[in-house]
């Protein structure tokens, strides 16, 4: 996995944000190792997993 740069924005993103990214990053990449298996039932699951990510740091991190 291609590693971002984002030390010069490290400094502004709250610990739990962190968190909830390398989260949803080690999902991102469970999801593309079990599609390049072609094993559809743990990709949807990978899949599912993925989102519920997604929707957890959408509904923290909102602006108000």
């Amino acid at each position: 996995m291609k590693k971002h740069n984002t030390k010069e924005l490290a400094f502004y993103i709250l610990k739990e944000m962190k968190i909830m990214g390398f989260t949803m990053h080690k999902a991102a990449s469970n999801f593309t190792m079990q599609a390049q298996k072609k094993d559809m039932k743990k990709t949807l699951q990978a899949l599912s997993k993925l989102t519920q990510n997604c929707i957890a740091c959408h509904q923290t991190f909102k602006l108000k």
